[in-house]
This record gives structure tokens, C-alpha cells and sequence, in this order.
């Protein structure tokens, strides 16, 4: 099916090659919608990263290893057009995309022996990915303090907008319902636990990977009470999103890692390249 598969979606990959070659990219988005924000790209960018991963191992099955290499390198661009855009959905897809990369890459690296000098390029774009990640994830939590914000005092004929697109997905319900809970004690206690939380995960996300993750675990347990309570009191939209931030900076610390440790095999494989065939004895030897 394979084959078949990468044959009827040559045109497809021949444009994302080409736009592989772009230096920057903005998807046609408008972040004042808030909350309502269509995103209709990101699930064609998961579907295009499935096909440049499996046209990687084709082409490592075929003894290809320039266009395999390539193909490699332009996932990983595909995954960094959404570098610059401030949605957390926008990083998770991010992140899912750069594992189907790397997925095509380890299947390719069993498939065909790959020369020094496309080792190298590769290591470097999978540099260039994971140095990106964090910033993204900042620059999503706090685009995500933003929508809270505009959720919050946004007047009624625009919640009504909201409504009409969301419906039942909506965390504080219908318009009306919507009113009623805005005049509460509830709404603003709401809010400013929102607010709160959405400035301590920033703040963890400032340190480097794993130290924030430490950070992160003396964070959790206050983090889950704070669930637990707001779920108690009916503080709609904290329940709703506390969850979602721990889960989004783990992805990102497991996508940090997983790049690292791909840079990580492909200096093995240099130096086997290097030797002969031994492996290194430590991880110390692979620094030059």
C-alpha cells in the first residue's frame, strides 16, 4: 500500500518540498478570534509529516540516502512553520509531527547506511528544531493568558459568536448562562486563578530542559489541589485548563529529549563511520 500510497501523492510532495526551501511561514490565521480561532492547517501538516516519514523510508529502501536525508530535513522545516505561532494546539501538532519525523529517520537509519556529510546536516537541523521548542511553548502560554483574558471580558454579542461555533464545547455554557455567571463572585475568583497559574507555568517554562521540569514537579502537586478546587467551586475554565498546561510543557520536555537523543545516534553512527565499526565507549567520546 505503501508505494502506492507515496505514488498517488507525488504533486503533494513535490510542494512541500518546494516549500521546504521557504525561510519563514505564517499560516492564514486571525488571533483576534480568541477562543473561536479556526486552525484548519494543522491536521493537513500531520498528514503531510506522515507522508514525508514514510517517503523517507522509501527512499532508504531504495538506497537513497541523499533524498532520504532530505526528506528528513524537510519534516523537520514542515514541523518548524509552526514555530512562530502562538497556540498551544499549534505546538502539540508541532511536536506530534517532529516524532513522525524522527520516526522515518531511525527507520531509515536501519535501511541504509548514510554518508558523513549528510550525518552532519542532519544533526544540524535537528539542533536548529530543538532549540526552538521552548520559546514556542512561551510564546503559546502566553498567547493562551491572552485568550483567557479575552474569554473572560469579552461582551456578550461576541460570546454569542463564540456559542454559535463551539456550542456545547463552550466552558461557561450557553449566552445567557454566560451573563450570569460573569455578575458572580465565581467568575472573578475564576479569573484570577487563571491568571495566576498561567504566570507561574510561564515562569517555569523560562528555565531550560530538565531543569524546569523540576521546577514543574514541585509545581504539579499545587496544581492538582488547585484542580480539585476549582472543579469544587464551579470555577469553569480552570478546570478546564490547568490540566492541559502541565500536559503541554511534559510533550514539549518529551520532544526536547527525543531530538536530543536522535542528535545523540547519528554521532554514533559518525563515529563508527570514524573507526571502523566499534562504538564509543561513553557519551564523553562523541563531543568532538
Amino acid at each position: 500500500k505503501s508505494p502506492s500510497f507515496l505514488t498517488k501523492n507525488q504533486p503533494a510532495l513535490a510542494l512541500l518540498h518546494k516549500a521546504a526551501g521557504k525561510s519563514q511561514c505564517r499560516y492564514p490565521i486571525d488571533l483576534r478570534e480568541g477562543v473561536s480561532l479556526p486552525l484548519p492547517h494543522l491536521a493537513k501538516i500531520k498528514t503531510c509529516a506522515q507522508l514525508l516519514s514514510k517517503e523517507t523510508m522509501a527512499n532508504a529502501a531504495k538506497g537513497r540516502a541523499d533524498l532520504a536525508a532530505q526528506d528528513v530535513m524537510d519534516g523537520l522545516r514542515l514541523a518548524g512553520s509552526l514555530e512562530q505561532e502562538p497556540v498551544q494546539i499549534s505546538q502539540l501538532v508541532r511536536i506530534s509531527s517532529d516524532a513522525l519525523t524522527q520516526s522515518g529517520l531511525e527507520g531509515a537509519l536501519g535501511l541504509k547506511a548514510f554518508p558523513e556529510e549528510q550525518l552532519v546536516r542532519l544533526q544540524a537541523a535537528l539542533a536548529q528544531e530543538e532549540g526552538t521548542i521552548r520559546p514556542s511553548l512561551i510564546r503559546a502560554f502566553a498567547a493562551e493568558r491572552c485568550t483567557v483574558i479575552s474569554l473572560f471580558q469579552m461582551p456578550l454579542p461576541e460570546y454569542e459568536k463564540v456559542f454559535a461555533i463551539a456550542g456545547t464545547n463552550c466552558p461557561l455554557g450557553p449566552p445567557a448562562e454566560f451573563e450570569r455567571y460573569r455578575q458572580g463572585a465565581a467568575c472573578q475568583a475564576d479569573f484570577n486563578l487563571c491568571l495566576d497559574c498561567l504566570s507561574n507555568w510561564l515562569a517555569v517554562a523560562a528555565a531550560p530542559f530538565p531543569a524546569c521540569l523540576e521546577v514543574a514537579g514541585q509545581l504539579t502537586p499545587e496544581a492538582e489541589a488547585q484542580v480539585s478546587d476549582a472543579k469544587a467551586k464551579g470555577y469553569r475554565v480552570c478546570a478546564m485548563m490547568l490540566p492541559a498546561l502541565n500536559t503541554a510543557l511534559e510533550k514539549a520536555a518529551d520532544c526536547v529529549g527525543q531530538l536530543r537523543a536522535a542528535q545523540a545516534a547519528l554521532a554514533i553512527v559518525r563515529y563508527r563511520l570514524g573507526t571502523g565499526s566499534a562504538l564509543p565507549d561513553s557519551l564523553a567520546q562523541l563531543v568532538p
